[in-house]
């Protein structure tokens, strides 16, 4: 049965202080642990763990690998491009720049830009795809059109 006088800590709880450098009879004389000379044997020399076991521990950490955009990728279409991709009057979107292998998979959005000079193409329809102010008025005076 337990009573408040029989209580005792866990073994190993409780340990004893240890006084160093207190004589060869003690024990931990002499050096101290400390080894012979050099910077970690004088007093006041490499404070602390510093980087001790540090590149162990940070060896152990998952990295996070290759370059991580914060941004979305974004593919950027040139109008010269899509008008040698494209004939008059066909549809522009993220399935067909897919089928012509110039959407990769780490692209979430594409735009065209360029000037209204080089576009050539008629009666366009875009749909799924950013298009630059210049090029989205060219392309509706052409009579095409631009969807979200």
């Amino acid at each position: 049965m337990h009573t408040l006088h029989t209580l005792q800590h866990a073994p190993g709880a409780r340990t004893k202080r240890v006084r160093v450098g207190r004589g060869t009879g003690s024990g931990i004389g002499t050096y101290s642990g400390r080894g012979i000379k050099g910077q970690k044997a004088r007093s006041g020399g490499r404070k602390g763990l510093k980087a001790r076991g540090m590149r162990a521990l940070i060896l152990r950490i998952p990295k996070m690998r290759g370059f991580h955009r914060e941004q979305a990728a974004t593919l950027e279409l040139s109008s010269g491009k899509i008008n040698a991709m494209l004939q008059d009057g066909q549809t522009l979107s993220p399935q067909v720049l897919k089928s012509q292998g110039l959407w990769k998979q780490w692209h979430q959005r594409a735009k065209i830009l360029g000037g209204k000079d080089t576009w050539q193409r008629k009666n366009i329809t875009v749909i799924g795809i950013g298009v630059s102010r210049s090029i989205a008025k060219t392309i509706r005076e052409l009579g095409g059109t631009i969807k979200k």
